[in-house]
């Protein structure tokens, strides 16, 4: 939102992903991440501390996470293997056929 400037560069922001509800079947984990765009400090560390108190992902719930985090990252930073390829592929799949419903 920075990088838009004027009015956009000072909106705070709040993002939420959550592997709980996700469109690939992984359903019923636990696990997630949020990022904060230019919020007040104050706010932040409540809001960090009020989430953090109450969430504890299982094991499985943090390996859907760092699943779906490394697969992007990875995409983005290293060469394409063969899986990250295939990957690569089914994501367009999965792509075209919900901008098409």
């Amino acid at each position: 939102m920075s990088e838009m400037g004027g009015p956009y560069a000072a909106v705070e922001l709040a993002s939420f992903m959550s592997v709980s509800k996700g469109y690939m079947g992984e359903c019923g984990l636990r696990g997630g991440w949020m990022e904060l765009v230019n919020m007040e400090p104050a706010v932040q560390a409540n809001l960090y501390k009020c989430i953090s108190a109450m969430l504890c992902p299982s094991v499985l719930g943090q390996t859907a996470v760092d699943c779906v985090v490394s697969v992007r990252v990875g995409l983005a930073v290293n060469p394409m293997s063969h899986v990250d390829k295939v990957l690569n592929r089914n994501t367009v799949s999965l792509h075209v056929f919900f901008i098409a419903i």
